[in-house]
Formats: C-alpha cells, sequence, structure tokens
C-alpha cells in the first residue's frame, strides 16, 4: 500500500507507532480495532495486509471511512466497518485487537474483560501515557489475568502498550 509510506511521515497524534503497529500485525491474518477515528492506525493495519481486518467505531467519520475501504478494495483486502460500541458489541476471534476508543479506566477495562478471551495473540493500545486511568485499568486486567503479560511500552507520541497472551 503506498499511501502508507506517505502516513508514517504525516505527524499525529500516532504517527511515531504505525510502523510498530504495522510490524505487530504483519504476521496475522485476523486484526479488530476499537476506534478508527481519521484512519491512521487503521492504515498501518490494512498495510499489514491481514485476511480479515474489522474495525468499529461509534462515531464514524463517513469521508475518512469511504476513503479507507476504497484503498482496501483497490488492494482487494477485506476490511469491514461497524458502528458499534466496543464495549457492548460481540467480536469474532481475532489474533490481534487495537484499542484507541474514548480514554478513561472505566472504557478501557470493560474492553479488555469483555474482549480478551477473545483474543488469540496481542493486543495494542495507543495513549497510554497521555492517560495514566489507562494504564491502571491495563495493570488491573493484568492482576487477574494471569494468561497476559507486557511485551512492550512506548512514552513518546501520546504512549503505547502492547501486551500478548502467554503460551
Amino acid at each position: 500500500m503506498q499511501k502508507f509510506g506517505s502516513f508514517i511521515n504525516e505527524k499525529s497524534d500516532i504517527s511515531e507507532h504505525l510502523l510498530t503497529i504495522f510490524e505487530t500485525c504483519r504476521p496475522y491474518k485476523h486484526i479488530t480495532e476499537f476506534g478508527l477515528r481519521k484512519g491512521k492506525s487503521t492504515i498501518a493495519i490494512l498495510a499489514s495486509t491481514p485476511n480479515k481486518f474489522i474495525s468499529y467505531e461509534l462515531f464514524p467519520i463517513e469521508e475518512e471511512i469511504n476513503k479507507i475501504k476504497e484503498m482496501a478494495k483497490i488492494e482487494n483486502l477485506n476490511f469491514i466497518v461497524k458502528i458499534e460500541d466496543s464495549r457492548k458489541c460481540v467480536i469474532e476471534d481475532t489474533d490481534v485487537l487495537f484499542i484507541d476508543t474514548e480514554h478513561n479506566y472505566e472504557q478501557l477495562y470493560t474492553e479488555l474483560t469483555k474482549h480478551a478471551n477473545n483474543v488469540r495473540h496481542k493486543i495494542i493500545m495507543h495513549d497510554t501515557e497521555t492517560f495514566p486511568k489507562m494504564t491502571s485499568a491495563l495493570y488491573d486486567f493484568l492482576n487477574s489475568h494471569q494468561e497476559w503479560e507486557v511485551e512492550l511500552v512506548k512514552h513518546n507520541n501520546n504512549g503505547l502498550t502492547i501486551i500478548r497472551r502467554l503460551p
């Protein structure tokens, strides 16, 4: 995807993490995303060429979604957008879950406890540095879910944390 190269160089609240998101998703075939917004992370995930990619967004920006859908269609990628609340939806079993929704304790803790059982390998969370309550939610989740461990913590560009399921 040529568009991905230009996105990496565009400064944004997540731009410094796009390559990490891409590299984390690349080995996997089924990816789920909570929080599409303007599609920066979405394009990084699409560039990893998953067999199936489902993105959930509660407040869609139609113009952005249509652009991304068109890019996915050109690349022949199975990209699905669902307009649903990530705290209430039921997700398919997935290899990787990317979370960038509301930045508060309740939101993240609910998303983790509701959906982690459907995630086979990794959960990526953005904005974990800028919003410390998210880190509190994550560690409360980890304390009661010993099957998960922290794999990576980045403090730059609002923070990015990746946890992985233990074998």
